[in-house]
């Protein structure tokens, strides 16, 4: 039922909840977090749903359920489902004048799918 309503709600398959915590470490390598890495570290991103070129971002918050990057135009938070078996997720915060929500979901979707 749960999994019917969030499709509903959405309009889209749910994506499978995660039990395993390995699947968060995988994405915050992929992220180019390091074990040593925290709170304002700086790192450039080929951020999906922008024009291309790295983004400069700072990690402003850090903890083993939760990623947090401040760019220069948005705020990037990604949420470690395992701990309440829910799917790993992401949201992001556009604040560019001419940010588009839609080609940027679309390519953060993209690109999760490939963690």
């Amino acid at each position: 039922m749960e999994e019917e309503c969030r499709t509903r709600s959405t309009g889209r398959p749910a994506p499978e909840p995660t039990d395993d915590p390995a699947d968060f470490a995988v994405l915050r390598r992929r992220l180019g977090l390091r074990d040593t890495s925290a709170v304002g570290d700086r790192l450039s991103l080929d951020v999906p749903g922008t024009d291309g070129g790295p983004t400069d971002l700072v990690v402003d918050w850090l903890d083993p359920d939760f990623v947090g990057w401040r760019g220069p135009d948005a705020l990037y938070r990604f949420f470690n489902g395992s701990t309440w078996n829910v799917p790993i997720w992401l949201a992001h915060h556009l604040f560019a004048e001419d940010a588009q929500e839609e080609p940027a979901t679309k390519a953060w979707n993209a690109w999760l799918g490939g963690a």
